[in-house]
């Protein structure tokens, strides 16, 4: 009597298993789905030329400032990191950018 129980556990846990295989396979079409998606986000970000700001539009600026003779702004914007470098701003604003860049040129060093 007493493999009587052991045997349904045994059937339980292999039926439980069973019934999981098509939970596995649901996830791999959806690992699949999402693999191909993220491939088609990459190869739209990639299709298109990666410029931060106009850096034409940044030197101009920082040469109008420099003769103006405007010091750059000792506040950083409201995005500035510890550690980060001008470009990390990029993401944020190209005012944060184009003002850390003036900065940057102007002492040599970044936001403290």
């Amino acid at each position: 009597m007493a493999s009587r129980p052991l045997f349904l556990v045994m059937v339980v846990v292999a039926l439980s298993h069973l019934l999981q295989l098509p939970c596995v396979w649901a996830d791999d079409k959806k690992t699949q789905t999402l693999e191909e998606m993220q491939k088609s986000l990459n190869q739209q970000v990639t299709s298109q030329p990666f410029g931060v700001a106009d850096e034409e539009k940044v030197k101009a600026y920082i040469e109008d400032a420099t003769k103006r003779g405007l010091a750059p702004s000792a506040q950083p914007g409201p995005n500035w990191r510890p550690g980060y470098t001008c470009r990390d701003l990029s993401r944020y604003s190209w005012e944060e950018y184009r003002n850390c860049r003036y900065y940057h040129w102007y002492y040599g060093y970044y936001y403290r």
